[in-house]
């Protein structure tokens, strides 16, 4: 793994696609089902957010 900032571009990438993956299964749900996915895909799109925002510091 590449030292200091690099670091962190796997784990945003990794991030990122989980939140694509949870969105996609999410706008096939419907009720709590999809509101839990929802959260869920919010929560890896804010953790690749505050990833990103480190790395680019």
């Amino acid at each position: 793994m590449p030292p200091g900032a690099a670091a962190l571009v796997p784990h945003v990438r990794l991030l990122r696609l989980v939140q694509a993956a949870l969105d996609q299964v999410a706008a096939t749900e419907a009720g709590e089902g999809r509101a839990v996915l929802e959260q869920a895909a919010g929560h890896a799109r804010s953790g690749a957010d505050a990833l990103a925002a480190v790395r680019a510091q």
